[in-house]
């Protein structure tokens, strides 16, 4: 009798400790639990519910990685680049003004020096519309023109013996002189390769044209 008593209070411990979801028949999926289908009440679950078999939670650990919205500095917005200031001049010694835009003596008002800005103020196909300071209008052709960009004056020195200096720039436009060796000169834009330069030479001519900047930098 005293056997059957001991025995007795040892199956009632084992099955306090056991969990109750091993008495639980069916069997578990991947993540060690399933689905009560059947006498869920006797379990003390809902018909319907999800439990484990091992101890766990009753609702599955989500194994994904919590996103983040990553933002980032937009890039510095860059200032924008001037557009280039060109600078149209007369490119002959002396440029026939007209009243008229038609190259005829009889239409003649004027003439400019080589060098002389004239900014285009026109739409007339070919010509260069220009106002004289005292309120005169003409007209140039654009045969007679070239142009330079605007740079910051900067100070160049002629490396070679003897460096032409051009109307255009190109070596076919006219000389217009030629300046010495180590000679220093303002450049006030440039065309290419060229620099328009405003110079004295050794006899105190004052220069202007186009240099090469193979030969003077």
């Amino acid at each position: 009798m005293k056997k059957g008593i001991i025995f007795f209070l040892f199956l009632v411990m084992l099955f306090s400790v056991l969990p109750v979801s091993w008495a639980h028949p069916g069997r578990t999926d991947a993540n060690g639990g399933h689905t009560c289908r059947t006498n869920c009440e006797k379990w003390g679950l809902r018909y319907g519910e999800y439990h484990y078999h091992n101890g766990g939670s009753s609702t599955p650990k989500s194994t994904s990685t919590p996103q983040t919205n990553k933002q980032t500095d937009p890039s510095p917005q860059q200032p924008a680049k001037p557009a280039p200031v060109i600078v149209p001049i007369i490119a002959v010694d002396k440029a026939t003004v007209y009243i008229q835009p038609v190259q005829h003596e009889d239409y003649v008002i004027g003439q400019l020096d080589y060098g002389v800005i004239a900014q285009d103020q026109g739409s007339i196909e070919g010509w260069v519309t220009y106002h004289f300071v005292d309120g005169r209008i003409g007209y140039i052709p654009k045969t007679v023109m070239t142009t330079y960009e605007a740079i910051t004056p900067k100070t160049i020195t002629i490396q070679v013996e003897k460096a032409y200096v051009f109307s255009t720039p190109s070596t076919t436009g006219n000389a217009n002189g030629s300046l010495a060796k180590q000679a220093t000169v303002q450049a006030l834009g440039k065309n290419g390769d060229w620099f328009y330069i405003s110079a004295t030479n050794a006899e105190g001519q004052t220069i202007k044209g186009f240099v090469s900047s193979t030969v003077a930098w």
